[in-house]
């Protein structure tokens, strides 16, 4: 969250390096997440995939539905990102089923947020529009301010409002600013 990206992603190798040591699969998997966010938040997208899909992989062996619901959310967030919104859909979906199995309302906001986000980008303003009160809803239910911050922030959201924190490069959408970028 500082911006030491090269101090965390070293930290995370030596944590994955010690789990690998234990053979410890939760931990192996949570240094893998550590990685895949270390990545996407310097803004190197498509390194920070294989990290989270080895993570998704272990999770889901292990059954932590909750580390793999946001897993599932930064898989979703990165592909966002890279302009893939069909699998970033996807992993929104899957996200949010277990955020809601999980009685995870901060992580149902961001997973309906990415919804929101992508529908804008693409001008769906009628659907971009009914993921936003779905997650205001949801959020208006919840006591996470930072959450209900994030939620009111597109309440006067256009597609050209959004598009302001986009830059078009080709066929892709790149950030400027990453408005939903961490949870």
């Amino acid at each position: 969250m500082l911006g030491q990206y090269d101090l965390s992603e070293r930290y995370y190798r030596e944590a994955n390096r010690r789990m690998r040591q234990r053979k410890d699969t939760f931990g192996i998997a949570y240094s893998y997440c550590g990685l895949g966010n270390v990545e996407r938040m310097a803004g190197r997208f498509r390194k920070a995939l294989p990290f989270y899909k080895r993570a998704e992989k272990l999770y889901g062996t292990i059954g932590d539905r909750v580390s793999y619901a946001y897993t599932l959310w930064s898989l979703g967030t990165t592909h966002k990102l890279l302009g893939k919104y069909s699998q970033a859909h996807r992993a929104f979906f899957q996200a949010d089923k277990l955020f809601k199995s999980t009685g995870d309302t901060r992580g149902r906001i961001y997973a309906l947020l990415g919804h929101t986000e992508i529908a804008f980008i693409q001008e769906n303003q009628t659907q971009g529009l009914k993921w936003w009160k779905e997650a205001k809803k949801v959020s208006d239910q919840s006591h996470y301010l930072w959450e209900k911050l994030h939620v009111d922030s597109f309440k006067g959201g256009t597609t050209h409002n959004l598009k302001k924190k986009y830059q078009k490069a080709g066929s892709q959408f790149h950030p400027v600013s990453l408005p939903i970028n961490w949870p």
